[in-house]
């Protein structure tokens, strides 16, 4: 997650990290969570061999087909969440020991509620990157959107939003990386007086989403459930541990 701010003197908190930005006189700041489209890319590497021959038949994303397939297990995933730390997990904790995995599964569980734990742990994860962003800004976040191949898909951008908990928008170009590097090709270029004129012209918004109200109080508690499993086994030095026995053995 990225944000900009025009000086220092709104951070606050010490979960984010800062830098230079192409925009002279502005500050990039920043928080991660590495591994969210990971996840979705080793379901479908793994497990997703249903889904990948439904995408063919169809001729639909794989993605596509795995959002729908977790839309037909409810909010919550009847009570499945799921860890995304699948390369460790960084804003705010800074974990490089943690690990991923679902937690609470049942024998009651489906595959579709694997999946939908899945998609809605990746959420709660960058939850917690917007919290921090919420927290360490004085003033908070003004504008949120979303961006990556996930968001080309409603029915995820609307999981996001709602676990989020804040309204979001998306642009017409979803790979922001490769929009901003355009951006300042075409002022550096001289099609545009200044970097805002091409921002103007060049960002549309797209889409707007508003959280549910709904399951807003499911996805407040499961989000502390989430939060308070990964802090108790961190405190306990079982991620630790496993890394040990992991290095001993594997």
């Amino acid at each position: 997650m990225v944000a900009h701010l025009d000086g220092l003197d709104r951070i606050q908190g010490r979960n984010l990290w800062w830098g230079g930005h192409a925009v002279p006189g502005a500050w990039d700041i920043e928080g991660g969570a590495f591994a969210l489209g990971a996840n979705l890319k080793w379901w479908r590497d793994n497990f997703g061999s249903d889904e990948l021959a439904e995408a063919e038949a169809q001729g639909r994303s794989v993605y596509s087909v795995m959002v729908d397939k977790a839309a037909t297990s409810p909010a919550g995933a009847n009570g499945l969440l799921f860890h995304s730390f699948l390369t460790s997990q960084v804003t705010p904790y800074y974990d490089a020991a943690s690990k991923g995995g679902w937690l609470g599964l049942g024998i009651h569980h489906t595959r579709a509620d694997m999946l939908r734990a899945l998609l809605e742990g990746c959420a709660h994860e960058m939850r917690m990157v917007v919290d921090a962003f919420r927290s360490d800004i004085v003033g908070g976040i003004t504008d949120l959107r979303l961006t990556g191949g996930g968001t080309k898909s409603d029915g995820f951008a609307q999981l996001m939003t709602d676990i989020i908990g804040l309204p979001t928008k998306v642009t017409r170009e979803r790979e922001c990386t490769v929009l901003g590097a355009a951006i300042l090709g075409a002022y550096g270029a001289g099609a545009f007086a200044s970097i805002d004129d091409a921002v103007g012209a060049m960002v549309n918004v797209e889409g707007e989403f508003t959280p549910s109200e709904s399951t807003a109080k499911l996805y407040d508690e499961l989000h502390q459930v989430y939060r308070g499993m990964y802090e108790a086994m961190a405190r306990a030095g079982q991620y630790d541990a496993l890394a040990e026995v992991s290095a001993r053995y594997f």
